[in-house]
């Protein structure tokens, strides 16, 4: 089995520009790391928006529940 990397990103962040330049960013220092599986856990409102950027790569998308506070 191998190790997972995994990021829950709890309720952040606040909009789509921020969500895409983490995604980014970890595409481009994470993915090269042999030997592990890398998921990202973004809110539910980004996994559209997400999947576009991560679906080519050896990333995975999961999605956390949905709450009822904006943050």
């Amino acid at each position: 089995m191998r190790p997972i990397i995994a990021a829950n990103w709890k309720m952040n962040p606040t909009s789509k520009i921020e969500a895409k330049r983490i995604v980014v960013k970890l595409k481009e220092s994470l993915v090269p790391i042999v030997g592990f599986d890398v998921m990202l856990f973004p809110p539910y409102p980004f996994l559209e928006f997400i999947y576009p950027i991560v679906r080519l790569t050896s990333m995975r998308l999961g999605a956390q529940n949905i709450h009822e506070l904006d943050s």
